[in-house]
């Protein structure tokens, strides 16, 4: 399906989106995402039950994980699948990396119709080779997935225990069919043993232990007095 923007989002006097240029390290060309410029607009939307407000804004969790996730493209191109995209961030820097593939899912047809319109407006060469996709990660079904992905990427996806667990499991599952996959976490409660119970009811207790968070720092930028000023990265290798 494609999934494009309403078009009150995107004309009139008062544009309800900002364009975000993020620089990482290994690009030479920011990468341009788009996000809810009112919160307050993208909060009274969520209580009226259009949309989650999350899906629109781009966390400090979304940076960590393209950093890392660039990282991994310039030393072994690959296909690229991320979990819970909303404005698509890591999926916006696979495509400027270079990666053959990208899918980006989220349950939220706004998060999808963000990602899918910054790459056609800032990325249009490139835009062909992003697919959006809506998947519910709770899904019996999510993986194996029906297309490619050597790497699968989750930013801030621990949140609650229920879909910590369900990422786990779908990390797991993946990792034995040679996905790499990078999950990007501010370390909110619960959610990190959370995801590791879900490795481990699709792997087993050793493969789950021998799974680390390592603390990576942000730029100044992603430090608000809210936000942490570090992001555990925890990577599953393909095994």
């Amino acid at each position: 399906g494609m999934y494009r923007l309403p078009s009150h989002l995107i004309s009139g006097s008062s544009p309800a989106l900002r364009c975000q240029e993020v620089l990482l390290p290994g690009l030479s060309a920011p990468v341009s995402c788009l996000e809810g410029a009112d919160p307050d607009e993208l909060l009274q939307r969520a209580i009226d039950g259009d949309e989650d407000e999350y899906c629109a804004q781009i966390w400090p969790s979304a940076f960590a994980a393209a950093r890392a996730l660039v990282r991994h493209l310039s030393v072994r191109p690959g296909s690229v699948t991320e979990l819970g995209c909303g404005p698509g961030l890591p999926s916006l820097a696979a495509l400027a990396a270079g990666a053959p593939s990208v899918t980006a899912t989220d349950w939220s047809p706004l998060a999808l119709a963000l990602t899918r319109h910054a790459a056609d407006t800032f990325q249009p060469e490139r835009a062909a080779r992003l697919a959006t996709v809506r998947l519910d990660v709770f899904g019996s079904r999510v993986s194996p997935f029906g297309w490619p992905c050597d790497y699968l990427v989750a930013a801030d996806m621990l949140y609650d225990a229920a879909t910590a667990e369900a990422v786990g499991r779908c990390a797991a599952q993946q990792s034995r069919l040679g996905t790499t996959t990078v999950i990007a976490d501010p370390g909110r409660p619960g959610g990190r043993a959370a995801f590791l119970r879900g490795v481990a009811s699709a792997r087993g207790p050793d493969f789950a232990h021998s799974l680390h968070f390592k603390a990576e720092g942000l730029p100044q930028r992603w430090c608000g007095a809210s936000q942490s000023a570090a992001i555990g990265i925890c990577e599953l290798p393909p095994v």
